[in-house]
């Protein structure tokens, strides 16, 4: 007896496989995450100061907390604080009780070293500095341990030793979506369709982690992801854009040249400005490589009206 299984089965296992593929991917990531997190990770945080008038100078207070949010201990922790053309006129550092904590004066700066700071600990340098000009609002800051650079800490943004929910949520459901788009175009190709000219398009894994790898490198980009981990999503991208061969569209360009970018950057230089700005040109590739989708589905229809 044949069987013919119509649209209604097919699309409730098409949901059935979407709604397993964002379990999967939620638990990959947290297992990931866990596994890749026992390292160091040295933060900074730097509040606004508000410069007065005192005595016919300009003085500042300012406040730096250097905490350690990884999962090891920063060895060989050194730091410097530089309030350009200023007067030091007296620095504060404190600390885990136990740990030595060097911090001296030379010129606008105050460096400071200590031999290892623990997870979650934390050191705090106050600076007390004058000026005959006026006084910045925030201090130039500098840190670094063994092997690691010391970046600033996004107001808002998540702790390096952490995992969000909701940030991995969204990339799941996204990559459902795309999946589910994938059903759509492959569903409905029409007559006129040239199995040469769209050989790479029909790579469908390679299509389906395409769209997966821009979302995860755009959300690691806002998410406070490290240098490393942004490269390792832009080069995922380019990896499965060249497989469906779009390695010299536009749209592979513009990543090529965003990797350059953020390879020349430490982890330092990753402010939320220069986040905000990778995750748009991200996002700006995400949207060239849709219309390139679009283009292989004449009659495509966004909405069910």
């Amino acid at each position: 007896m044949h069987v013919t299984v119509g649209p209604a089965s097919n699309w409730r296992w098409t949901l059935i496989a979407a709604a397993i593929s964002i379990v999967v991917i939620v638990a990959g990531e947290t297992l990931v995450h866990r596994i890749s997190s026992r390292e160091p990770s040295v933060t900074y945080t730097a509040p606004e100061s508000l410069p007065f008038n005192g005595g016919g100078r300009s003085v500042g207070i300012y406040q730096v907390d250097i905490t350690n949010e990884g999962d090891a201990a920063a060895d060989s922790l050194t730091g410097s604080v530089r309030i350009p053309a200023a007067t030091i006129d007296n620095q504060r550092v404190s600390g885990p009780g136990a740990l030595l904590i060097d911090a001296k004066a030379e010129g606008d700066t105050v460096r400071l070293s200590a031999p290892s700071l623990n997870p979650t600990e934390t050191i705090r340098l106050s600076i007390l500095a004058s000026s005959p000009t006026t006084l910045p609002t925030e201090p130039e800051v500098s840190v670094r341990a063994t092997g690691i650079s010391g970046f600033r800490r996004v107001p808002g943004g998540y702790r390096a030793n952490t995992i969000s929910f909701l940030p991995t949520l969204l990339i799941a459901t996204g990559t459902a979506v795309v999946m589910l788009l994938l059903q759509l175009v492959f569903r409905h190709r029409r007559e006129g369709y040239n199995p040469a000219a769209q050989q790479g398009w029909s790579k469908v894994a390679n299509v389906f982690w395409l769209g997966h790898d821009l979302l995860w490198t755009a959300t690691a980009a806002r998410s406070g992801g490290n240098r490393e981990r942004i490269l390792h999503g832009l080069r995922q991208c380019r990896h499965h854009a060249s497989e469906v061969g779009l390695a010299t569209a536009a749209p592979c360009q513009d990543l090529d040249n965003l990797d350059l970018a953020v390879r020349k950057m430490a982890d330092a230089d990753l402010t939320a400005q220069s986040r905000s700005g990778i995750a748009a040109k991200v996002n700006g590739s995400l949207d060239g490589f849709g219309r390139l989708a679009l283009a292989q589905q004449p009659g495509f229809k966004a909405g069910p009206g």
